[in-house]
């Protein structure tokens, strides 16, 4: 027997799809399962978040763009120079990575990463795009990280230190009052 859902789980979930949530994320935002979300969005007559450029799923216009994840998608048409860079069947390629190959003149290998450098997965100029392979794409995620924690403690360890001079402050202000108190 199906789980009965609470009173104004529809709406929610209409209401998380027009965000742009994904329905993975709207199944996670509101505890039920993802299959729930997809029933309720086509008993609704909604289209998923991959769907928002358009009518369908085969009447998008080549070129409109939809947000996924935070990166920008593109649909190119089918004779479109770059569409080997591209997903085969549906035409999607991630803008980031259509920026990069037009840069290069040339379609990229799937190999090939392309990096966000101020980590905004929306800010898709090319002086914010780096290629670099998986690997190198891994180091500098890695370091990134390494460097932004230590960046955090070295603002704890000043703060730390600005405390504990001023309880040595208040300390020698006390020994003088006491001090002077006592002559």
């Amino acid at each position: 027997m199906a789980k009965k859902l609470p009173n104004g789980i529809d709406k929610a979930i209409a209401q998380l799809a027009h965000k742009g949530m994904s329905c993975r994320d709207i199944s996670k935002s509101l505890f039920i399962g993802k299959s729930t979300v997809i029933a309720r969005l086509n008993a609704m007559g909604i289209p998923r978040s991959h769907s928002w450029g358009g009518k369908g799923k085969g009447e998008r216009k080549n070129g409109s763009k939809y947000l996924s994840h935070g990166y920008v998608i593109v649909i190119l048409a089918r004779d479109d120079f770059f569409i080997p860079t591209a997903r085969q069947k549906t035409g999607h390629i991630l803008e980031h990575r259509l920026v990069m190959a037009k840069h290069l003149g040339r379609n990229l290998h799937p190999w090939e990463v392309v990096h966000h450098i101020n980590h905004d997965k929306s800010d898709n100029r090319i002086e914010n795009l780096q290629m670099v392979s998986a690997d190198k794409h891994l180091q500098i995620t890695l370091l990134e990280t390494r460097v932004k924690k230590l960046e955090e403690r070295v603002i704890e360890q000043d703060a730390l230190i600005k405390l504990l001079q001023l309880q040595n402050k208040n300390k020698k202000m006390e020994e003088l009052v006491n001090g002077n108190g006592q002559t």
